[in-house]
């Protein structure tokens, strides 16, 4: 096979679970220009947001809060805007 129409004739006829193996070979093997560009904006997003929302709730107790659960202490001490 020497064509990418070749190659999409031959992959057409494959079972699924084999068509899913040719699928996770090339995205590990992509080179990263083929990856795009929406991708590498991505990882620049990521990079710069990591730790940006730092308070004095951890995750869980965030969690519990916008569950609505009784259970999370310091949600309970935050001043609701009602009361003020």
């Amino acid at each position: 096979m020497s064509t990418v129409a070749e190659i999409e004739r031959a992959i057409g006829h494959l079972p699924p679970e084999q068509w899913t193996e040719i699928r996770r070979w090339m995205d590990a093997h992509a080179p990263k220009a083929a990856r795009g560009a929406d991708m590498a904006e991505f990882d620049l997003w990521l990079a710069a947001s990591t730790g940006i929302a730092k308070g004095k709730l951890t995750t869980d107790e965030r969690m519990r809060e916008t569950r609505g659960e009784d259970s999370c202490p310091a949600c309970l001490e935050q001043p609701s805007e009602a009361n003020s």
